[in-house]
This record gives C-alpha cells, structure tokens and sequence, in this order.
C-alpha cells in the first residue's frame, strides 16, 4: 500500500510488560544536585532536593534549611546496637527534629538503623519507630524506611554481617519490616547501598511491592534495579547545617510526595533504531524477556500457558507524546496508569495480567489512534479495543496482547484486516 507521507502508518505488537530506555540525561536542581545525572526512565518526574540526619547533623536551623531550597527530610527516629545484645535505642535529636523539620515546612519521613537478623527482630524494630510516632503525636508525609547496612563503625560490620544472612533471609528480614509498618496504615521502604542490593538481598522482590531507596556516592546512578530515592552523597552542604550531611533526590511520578511506587530502570535497548513502537513482557518462570520485541511481532509465548505479569512499552516514533497503559492485575484490580517504559503489572508475586487499557497524549495523540487486542486462556483472541477502551477482562487468565498504531485516516478498516493476519 502507498502512503502519502502525511499519513505514514506504524503498527506494532504488545504482550503485558513495559520496556525501559538506558538512556540517561542531565538535569539540574534549582538549588542542589548540579553535576548530577539522572536516568531516562526519571525524564517525567518532578524531581525534589532533599536530606537525611540524625544527632550526629548537631542542632538545625530547619527554617534556614527550607529557605535554601529543601524539599524533604527523613530524620533518623533511632536504632539497633550493632554489638551482640542488639538493644534498641531513640535517637537524642529525633523529636526536635521532627517539630522543627515539620514547623518549617518541610515534608518528613523518618528511618531506623536496623541490624535485625530475624523477621522477629525487623517486625520489633517497625513497632518500636511507630510507637515512637505515636507517642509523640507525629504524623509523617513520607515513608518509614528500614535502613538495612553493615555498621561501619564495628570492625566486624556488626551483628548484620557476622550472622552470614543468606540473600532469602535478609530479603525476609527486609519484608518483615516492610509487612509490619503496612498493616499498620503507612508507607514502607527499604534502604540499602547498591552492594546489598545486588548481592546481598533479592531487591526485585522487595522493590515489586515497597519502594526502594538506593545509596550510591556517584556522578550518575548505576545500579539496575528500581528505587524511587537516591542518597547521591554523603558530603553535601546546607545552610543551617554544621558540617556536611547526606543528599537524596526523590523522584515523583506525579508531583506529589504520595507516590508509593518505584521507578524501575530500564533493561537496554535491543531494537533497533527505526523501530517505531517497542515493548516487552514478563513471562511466568521465564521473567523479561532478553530482546525487546517492535512493530507487528508476537511478544511472550505461544501454547505454553505461562501467564503475562508484567508489560513495558516505549514510543521510538520521535513524535511529542507518550504511550500510557494501565492494566487490570489478579486480586489487586486495576493500577495507576503508567507511561514511556514504566513497568505495569506487578513481577515476583504470581499474579496474572488479566486486562489492558492504553491510550497516547500529546501529538502522538493528534496524530494515531491506538488500537489493541488481547488472547485470553480458552476464548483466544477478543476483539480490537482502541484509545484507553478494556481489552480482556477480570479472570481471564493468561492474557497476550497485539497493540496497533494507526494514523487517523479513513482506511482504519482496511488496515486493521491486515494487522490481523500478521499473527
């Protein structure tokens, strides 16, 4: 078929995941962080400045810290001695950090130096940071993090490196904490340098259901897997601080300090360049997929009756705009809307995709209507769905999807037939 340039046509297939640049870019903070760079999959967020401190950051001047331009702080509430007996402590500056953070304005999560080598010992320490909490009357905008490190003071590293946890052990421990302080109404999260969390603990599987806060001294993040904060230095220098204290970015999907999820990182390009439309699933035992699948071709599998969990998709058509989808997943219903490589669906926990929705913006949106089908388990192949209508349905297990991308014109019908026969 001859098309007219105005009206060029790209057509591609999807299966339930979302695949992610590796691109990275430069951005700088308005008033920290310049030098900084940032991965690709961060290029939508908002991106806030903010620190971490304990009683060792002395006495603040919390209004001159926000005057500076400071967005957030998580302030240590207190700890588990590294030694033996493991005792538990407050921190001596928690509280008047806290009043003096909140008073001025700035948004507060806190943390708890952890050496727990048992889920009993992690599920303790999540109730002793929120009794805390409650006996003081201090309500918190952001998580309650479990900071999971070796003790660098102790010349062993501590009762957390001497017990020789094994990686399903640590990521227990990690879960426990996470577990406790969810049932308990507020938001969990782990924090870990990217040694532990690539050697030391199975990150993916805390990272698919709490968010993550990496620890990495470098110019540009390289560690592979989600986090949603990123303590990029410990020698930073902030108005109304003696001495240096640790910096973090926190990368928010929506602006808001609300978000709950992580952003992951993207896996590598493997199409190649021309490719319009890209994306990726997560497979049932076989997890992503090695090589990003584009324009028209099958992603998943094939009469082997492995669920879909997960979909990524990206937009290479160099046009403004971006692809967004939101799928339906087994026992949690539907989930945010996601877009541009963000993982949808969740991985680590068995549960199937089951539907789909997917819609464009911007001039992308102008110019193509979307449309998308999926292969349930039983019924096969359902009919097209188009521009954020439901393809595939609650229960319908084990679903394949086949997205199609179409410039507005009036030959849809015909070229809708074709896109079906490239099976």
């Amino acid at each position: 078929m001859k098309l007219r340039k105005k009206f060029n046509k790209v057509t591609a297939w999807i299966l339930t995941c979302i695949l992610f640049f590796t691109m990275a870019f430069s951005i700088t903070s308005e008033a920290y962080g310049e030098g900084y760079t940032h991965a690709k999959q961060f290029k939508n967020c908002h991106i806030y400045n903010g620190i971490d401190v304990s009683t060792w950051n002395k006495q603040i001047d919390w209004n001159a810290v926000k005057a500076s331009g400071i967005d957030f702080a998580f302030i240590k509430v207190g700890g588990r001695g590294w030694g033996s007996a493991g005792t538990l402590y407050h921190d001596s500056r928690a509280l008047e950090n806290l009043k003096g953070a909140k008073a001025a304005g700035i948004k507060i999560g806190v943390y708890f130096f952890s050496q727990a080598i048992t889920e009993k010992e992690a599920a303790e320490e999540a109730q002793y940071t929120i009794n805390y909490l409650h006996t003081y009357g201090i309500s918190i905008d952001l998580p309650i993090a479990m900071d999971f490190e070796y003790a660098s003071d102790s010349p062993t590293g501590g009762r957390l490196r001497t017990a020789n946890l094994t990686r399903e052990q640590a990521t227990n421990v990690c879960l426990a904490f996470c577990s406790y302080v969810a049932t308990r109404g507020y938001t969990p999260m782990v924090y870990a340098n990217k040694s532990m969390l690539t050697n030391d603990m199975n990150a993916s599987t805390i990272a698919s259901r709490y968010p993550i806060w990496l620890a990495q001294y470098k110019s540009t993040a390289t560690y592979t897997g989600a986090y949603s904060y990123w303590q990029y230095t410990n020698s930073g220098m902030v108005p109304g601080i003696e001495g240096r204290v640790d910096m973090n970015f926190y990368y928010s999907t929506d602006g808001s300090f609300s978000s709950k999820i992580n952003i992951p990182v993207p896996t590598g390009e493997t199409a190649p360049a021309d490719a319009k439309i890209v994306y990726a699933t997560h497979i049932q035992t076989y997890g992503w997929e090695k090589e990003e699948t584009y324009d028209g071709g099958i992603s998943g599998t094939v009469g082997q009756a492995k669920r879909l969990e997960a979909i990524k998709i990206r937009n290479n058509t160099g046009i403004e705009g971006s692809v967004e989808y939101q799928v339906h997943c087994q026992s949690f219903g539907w989930m945010d809307w996601t877009m541009d490589g963000d993982i949808a669906g969740l991985t680590g926990l068995a549960k199937r995709l089951e539907a789909i929705r997917i819609r464009l913006t911007g001039q992308l949106a102008e110019q193509y209507d979307v449309y998308y089908r999926v292969q349930c388990q039983t019924y096969g192949w359902l009919d097209w769905a188009k521009n954020g209508q439901t393809a595939g349905s609650p229960d319908s297990a084990y679903i394949r999807s086949r997205l199609s991308l179409l410039k507005k014109a009036a030959w849809h019908r015909a070229t809708l037939q074709r896109c079906m026969c490239l099976r």
